[in-house]
């Protein structure tokens, strides 16, 4: 599909790094599919895959890490 972001390039899949700042901790989700554009590198995540995201920062954020680097698992 053409990048909503840059219109220049296509988006093909496949993998990011994804950090998410939690307070004054931080997590990073390794390996997570996503849509990635050829052109300026801005990436889109699905609706699921954005809320196993969520759902890695919340339980992140009840641990109270100060930082945690993780692979991406998709919700079962």
């Amino acid at each position: 599909m053409l990048c909503p972001f840059c219109e220049k390039g296509q988006t093909a899949p496949g993998f990011v790094t994804v950090h998410l700042p939690i307070m004054t901790s931080d997590l990073v989700v390794r390996h997570v599919p996503a849509e990635i554009c050829d052109f300026c590198g801005e990436y889109y995540l699905s609706e699921e895959i954005t809320e196993d995201i969520l759902k890695a920062k919340s339980e992140a954020e009840n641990r109270k890490v100060t930082i945690e680097v993780v692979e991406f698992e998709p919700a079962a």
